[in-house]
């Protein structure tokens, strides 16, 4: 799974993509007190895992950031601006064919089944823009 975008916000919390693997699990990215996490739940990792790749930064700066976001077989990579972070686990997953970008209706989670047993969707709106979407997904 392989996600590229360019986003800019000056909220604090929101969430900025969404995607729920056809193998038990999901993957978000969002903000949180202007922190750019990653949740992530699979098969093998049951308890949700919270990676705070850019501990020091913030970036609801209201300025254009490029962001690649990749998921595979064992390892976890989030560049931001050029800035690359690598995280090895143990993963094993299998992408599903939809992707939130930018937000989830509150009014209708019916479109992400499991969702709110999954997940806390805090933030379900991204008070930003995000612009030159491309997803990779092989499956």
């Amino acid at each position: 799974m392989n996600v590229t975008f360019h986003f800019r916000s000056y909220e604090t919390s929101g969430l900025i993509m969404y995607h729920k693997f056809t193998s038990f699990g999901y993957v978000k990215l969002y903000f949180d007190k202007s922190k750019l996490l990653i949740e992530l739940q699979t098969e093998n990792i049951k308890q949700k895992l919270v990676l705070d790749n850019f501990p020091a930064d913030r970036f609801n700066d209201g300025l254009w950031h490029r962001c690649i976001f990749s998921v595979s077989t064992n390892l976890i990579t989030l560049s931001v601006d050029e800035r690359l972070v690598k995280t090895v686990r143990l993963l094993r997953i299998v992408t599903g064919s939809v992707y939130f970008i930018g937000g989830i209706d509150p009014n209708d989670l019916s479109v992400v089944p499991d969702a709110i047993g999954e997940t806390s969707i805090s933030g379900e709106f991204y008070g930003g823009f995000v612009i030159g979407i491309f997803i990779y997904s092989r499956k």
